[in-house]
């Protein structure tokens, strides 16, 4: 049987989706309802690529955010490969997208964005060479697709011989936003997190240290916004053992010590999202097999046992649409992008493959943090051992 995706016909392989509206559903994801079994939809999973000259490191690390949905669009970022610039690229239905968009086409930059509200975005940036600034801007989304930008604010001044790196940023249950980053001396690499005194991001407050032990450098700081102005804090030790370690912000201060939240992992393998102040974490552990495991906190019991997946030998990112959690990693061996995914109720389903690739899904990998209805993925694939091209997919189930 053969289905048509943008005007080609290809083999039809169903998935089994719940959506009330047939025909919105259809539209939404650009491909034509086959049928349906018991009130439920059968459609293909959607895939497409975004840009054909991305650098390696297109859309870094998973525990910063490099996608979202809003105003009727997706919105994709990233860097290309000729000069490390930031850009975005939009689309409505997942298979087109629009022409390159330039946020930042002066100078290399590694960055982060947030979603608030229904249109709110928010950005932090920097250089990651020494005696460079790290900077916040904040931007309104529009219905056309167009970003209107706000000026571009010093969070944490420049430093002779230290460079910014791996930011992460978020906004606080009151709207503040917070950045997460490592600062990077001769010796040792060490997180931080720092508060903005207003929501415009106009003025920060004093970057607060999460770890000095120094024997040991960390990387990547992942920060997890609960309510009443609380924050969690989850960063990677990258020295040998590795390890995944947490603080968590009561709304006035920070713990005196760091939990660690396991011995078995480090930088930059972790995801997570936040639902009623629960913690939820997907985590790649380093010395097993590099098996992906997941496992949850709360601020009355701590963290849960983890629970291992299956082996993954490649990215993995978190998203939460609706009630539903979405675990997405690359198998870099088959060339495969898969995922499970858990109702906060039930046990993880299956395994999916969402498509398999010509060539190997690079370890770089973005989701969307959270929407009630949009789902949706990008991961960096091989071209020819030398480029690179970013790819994007949508796999719906209930």
């Amino acid at each position: 049987m053969l289905m048509s995706v943008a005007g080609k016909l290809i083999p039809f392989q169903p998935r089994i989706l719940w959506q009330p509206d047939i025909t919105r559903l259809s539209r939404r994801i650009g491909l034509r309802t086959i049928g349906s079994i018991g009130g439920r939809v059968l459609v293909y999973p959607c895939v497409s690529t975004v840009d054909t000259d991305v650098m390696e490191g297109a859309i870094d690390y998973p525990f910063q955010r490099k996608l979202i949905y809003a105003k009727g669009w997706y919105w994709q970022f990233f860097k290309d490969d000729t000069d490390y610039y930031i850009y975005y690229r939009t689309s409505s239905n997942g298979i087109t997208w629009s022409d390159r968009i330039g946020v930042i086409t002066t100078e290399p930059r590694a960055f982060s964005i947030w979603l608030s509200g229904a249109d709110t975005i928010h950005m932090c940036h920097c250089r990651e060479v020494n005696n460079n600034p790290l900077y916040y801007r904040q931007g309104t989304l529009s219905s056309n697709g167009t970003i209107s930008w706000g000026l571009d604010y010093t969070v944490v001044a420049a430093e002779a011989n230290v460079r910014y790196a791996h930011p992460m940023i978020t906004v606080d249950s009151s709207g503040y936003p917070w950045i997460g980053y490592t600062r990077i001396p001769n010796a040792p690499n060490l997180p931080y997190a720092v508060r903005a005194i207003n929501t415009s991001g106009s003025s920060w407050g004093t970057p607060q240290l999460l770890d000095s032990e120094d024997t040991a450098s960390f990387r990547g700081v992942l920060l997890l916004p609960l309510s009443n102005n609380k924050m969690y804090a989850i960063y990677g030790r990258y020295t040998i053992p590795e390890d995944l370690r947490g603080k968590f912000y009561n709304g006035t201060s920070w713990d005196a010590s760091p939990t660690i939240i396991d011995n078995d992992s480090g930088f930059p393998y972790f995801s997570g999202i936040v639902k009623d102040d629960v913690l939820y974490l997907l985590e790649k552990r380093s010395g097993t097999n590099d098996m992906l495991a997941f496992g949850s906190w709360t601020e009355a019991g701590g963290w849960s046992e983890f629970t291992n997946l299956e082996v993954a030998d490649g990215s993995m990112t978190l998203s939460l649409i609706g009630s539903t959690l979405y675990a997405y990693w690359t198998d870099e061996a088959n060339k495969k992008v898969k995922l499970r995914t858990k109702l906060f109720s039930g046990a993880w389903s299956s395994t999916k493959e969402m498509v398999t690739e010509a060539t190997t899904p690079h370890r770089h990998l973005t989701s969307i943090y959270y929407h009630t209805s949009q789902a949706g993925a990008a991961w960096v694939l091989y071209n020819d051992g030398i480029s690179f091209i970013l790819r994007f997919g949508i796999y719906f189930e209930v």
